[in-house]
């Protein structure tokens, strides 16, 4: 009869052991997944933000080419670039006599806005020059 009980005794044991290898495995697969997530989505928000950078960039340089083209040019009312995953839209405050204009470009991608101004101005040939570019936070 003791070996009987042994041998019930071991395989209860043995039973225990599988499930707590099985309980550690299920349980780092899990963190896995999650920090895999987490890293995922931090990507997404650096696509999302460069997107929307790369985009406002976009804009501002368009407007400055189109300046240089046609010194009287504006953007229309709701215009708007659109990208593979950014939208950009652009501003314009024409320059004047001794005022500097600014070209606003601001791109758009998901959450995240990104906006680029770009100060000009014409100088007494007709020639347009670029005074300041930055991103405006």
């Amino acid at each position: 009869m003791n070996l009987t009980n042994r041998k019930t005794s071991e395989q209860g044991s043995s039973l225990v052991s599988v499930m707590v290898i099985m309980l550690v495995t299920v349980m780092i697969l899990a963190a896995m997944v999650g920090l895999i997530g987490a890293v995922l989505l931090s990507l997404n928000g650096w696509r999302q933000t460069t997107d929307s950078l790369m985009a406002a960039e976009s804009v501002a340089d368009d407007m400055l080419i189109r300046m240089a083209r046609n010194p009287s040019t504006t953007p229309a009312v709701g215009e708007y670039l659109p990208f593979a995953y950014a939208t950009g839209y652009p501003f314009l405050t024409p320059a004047g006599q001794s005022a500097p204009g600014t070209i606003v470009g601001k791109g758009i991608s998901g959450s995240y806005v990104r906006t680029v101004m770009v100060q000009y101005q014409f100088e007494s040939d007709g020639r347009l020059t670029v005074i300041s570019r930055q991103e405006a936070q």
